[in-house]
């Protein structure tokens, strides 16, 4: 688990990361905007693994965060990981998330991405759950 998430940290204190799956700049902006308002942290506070500036990261690319975001998507499909290259490391890092208590929240395609990692070892109910125990929820 985090060092930084099992600790008591104030909101200000945060640090996460977005893992973001969009190809257009305003997009990406519009994405990071909306992030960092509806969970009220600071745009410093966020940090941005976009998927298709680098397609190819490790599973611990989450490691020293509080928490990891996966956002929505453009025209990428889960189910196509030999044309989505990025897809494959996605699942990787989120099942790495879970296996060390880092909370996941995923929207939209990062939904499906959740699911396709960690179908069959966590029922929606538990993610919904794990995330509740998010320190900024």
């Amino acid at each position: 688990m985090s060092e930084t998430y099992t600790q008591k940290r104030g909101k200000h204190q945060l640090k996460t990361l977005l893992l973001q799956i969009r190809d257009s700049p305003q997009v990406r902006e519009e994405e990071l905007q909306s992030f960092a308002t509806l969970s009220g942290l600071a745009r410093s506070q966020i940090d941005v693994l976009n998927v298709f500036d680098t397609p190819d990261f490790p599973a611990t690319a989450a490691d020293g965060y509080d928490a990891l975001w996966v956002g929505g998507a453009s025209e990428a499909n889960v189910l196509k990981p030999d044309e989505f290259t990025f897809i494959d490391p996605c699942l990787r890092l989120i099942r790495h998330c879970a296996d060390t208590g880092l909370p996941v929240f995923a929207s939209c395609f990062g939904f499906q991405l959740a699911v396709l990692a960690l179908g069959e070892r966590y029922s929606i109910k538990m993610l919904i759950l794990k995330w509740a125990a998010c320190p900024f929820c």
